[in-house]
């Protein structure tokens, strides 16, 4: 995935802030300081009118809070919130359940919400966005049924004590804010939820066995909108073990995900000393770190292949194993090219992009058998899941040769699906077939582009894209309809780097 830019965060311990520095907000104290060997003062509290998103999560609710007002008597209330409800269990909620993760949001989820009014609140709130996002109407501020149900979720949090109840809400806040393009507000929710988690000793089934997975899938979200490693929480809840036998490919899934976090978090900190300028390499820590990640992954893909050798599975589970396949490959090659700063060392690894467009193809030919109507309003794709396309991102962006980064860009707009996938953006394809315009330097017209014959020629290193960075949220020029982009390239001198602003046009929804 690409690069989002930080932002500058207000909230954290009294004493982070007079030192100016990054606060990972852990309650009661804070670990920065804690780690530091300093005193945490603690956290001042906000006026009893004025709740943070901080607050809300909070384990203990604030005090005096007024009681939750009753919905307006509006005509067709009831009857917007049963279609909303029956949206979730028939569209939204099978799609963000997927193939890998039905029982939690296909069963108890509607469990949940039939007992507690927050989480009905959440859920109905989720229903309606999920359905304007899936028309393309998620910018749009007139969602006023989704709008009321979500602040009324927030305000019943407000007197919720019961840990798994708020850890549960907090699942369904995540995709709320993802849902409306808040990723801020999706960051904070990941991190109070984690904090809370991480303060419970002793969990119950419920949060063992359903929540807990949850977050721990959606703690990938704060990386990919360039949460900080050093400073952002880390779930200390036990990972599954990557030694035993793997029984499904959900499970495979399941245990892959703590691996993927944990790559994330390494690979982010070695891009940032990476662009750092007179930064020596990785620490001897980040060495270590990086040993022992490839060695679970190794384990984990050995477990992987014993279960395609040991299980008849259906073309579902196939079409699951070719993307954790993917992903495998994806996260050798970040790893073993992570010690190197130079865009060469992609060069070694042309085996992995052909393994990669190969697996990728035979996903196309399936999807296209399974959705042979890909403008078909409502299908059966997942929400949450990163997809095949996404994937396609750094084969398209890394591997230099014109004809392999060409037919996976044909492949990546292929997979694509922005209106179903909440990872799945239409600039992210704008922006890889911008860097092979840039590194090539040709222009590639329509989607009809021709693909080479050969390997071709493979661009000098001072014409290569090391980074780009899409932390230029939000912000669009005058005329509709454009995403500014930062590119990275190391300069001629290969002394430091250099960075150009691009504005690319968006396809009008």
């Amino acid at each position: 995935m690409p690069r989002s830019g930080t932002s500058r965060v207000k909230t954290g311990c009294t004493t982070c802030k007079i030192r100016r520095v990054k606060c990972d907000e852990a309650r009661p104290f804070c670990t920065r300081c804690l780690s530091t060997g300093r005193k945490c003062d603690g956290y001042v509290a906000p006026p009893t009118i004025n709740y943070s998103w901080a607050q809300l999560l909070r384990a203990c609710p604030p005090q005096n809070v007024h009681s939750a007002i009753a919905q307006p008597n509006i005509d067709g209330a009831a009857a917007a919130a049963e279609r909303a409800m029956n949206f979730y269990q028939r569209v939204a909620g099978p799609a963000f359940a997927g193939s890998l993760n039905k029982y939690f949001w296909n069963s108890v989820v509607l469990q949940v919400s039939n007992q507690e009014p927050v989480a009905s609140h959440a859920v109905l709130a989720l229903s309606s966005l999920y359905e304007s996002y899936c028309k393309g109407e998620e910018k749009k501020r007139g969602n006023s049924f989704a709008v009321w149900h979500y602040n009324h979720a927030i305000k019943l949090l407000r007197t919720t004590t019961d840990r798994a109840l708020i850890l549960f809400v907090c699942v369904l806040f995540i995709c709320i804010e993802l849902l409306r393009n808040n990723h801020q507000d999706a960051i904070a929710h990941c991190r109070h939820g984690i904090n809370i988690l991480n303060e419970v000793h002793t969990e119950s089934d419920f949060l063992r066995n359903h929540v807990t997975p949850a977050i721990r899938y959606l703690s990938i979200v704060p990386y990919h909108y360039g949460a900080d490693p050093n400073s952002f929480p880390i779930l200390g809840k036990p990972l599954p073990s990557s030694t035993s036998q793997i029984s499904s490919a959900s499970e495979g899934h399941a245990r892959f995900v703590s691996l993927h976090l944990r790559m994330t978090r390494y690979l982010a900190n070695c891009l940032e000393s990476r662009l750092r300028c007179g930064h020596a390499g990785p620490d001897p820590d980040a060495k270590w770190t990086r040993e022992f990640i490839i060695v679970d992954l190794e384990t984990w893909h050995m477990s992987l292949q014993a279960l395609k050798a040991r299980e008849n599975l259906g073309e579902k589970d196939r079409d699951v194993l070719r993307l954790l396949e993917i992903r495998y490959i994806a996260s050798k090659l970040n790893m073993e090219t992570s010690v190197s700063d130079s865009e060469l060392v992609y060069d070694k690894h042309l085996d992995k992009f052909r393994a990669i467009l190969m697996l990728a193809s035979q996903a196309a030919a399936n999807n296209a058998q399974t959705f042979p109507d890909k403008t078909s309003q409502w299908g059966s794709e997942c929400a949450l899941e990163l997809g095949f396309s996404p994937l396609m991102y750094p084969v398209v962006t890394k591997c230099r040769i014109l004809k392999l980064r060409l037919e996976a860009l044909r492949l990546m707009k292929k997979l694509l699906r922005p209106q179903c996938n909440i990872w799945e953006k239409s600039v992210t394809y704008l922006v890889a077939r911008r860097v092979v315009e840039i590194e090539h330097g040709i222009h590639l017209g329509g989607d009809d582009f021709g693909v080479p014959e050969g390997d071709g020629e493979l661009p000098p290193e001072e014409n290569r894209v090391v980074d780009v960075d899409f932390g230029m949220r939000d912000i669009q020029s005058r005329r509709p309809y454009e995403k500014k982009v930062r590119i990275v390239m190391k300069q001629a001198d290969g002394k430091g780097y250099s960075v150009r602003d691009e504005w690319l046009p968006l396809p009008c929804k």
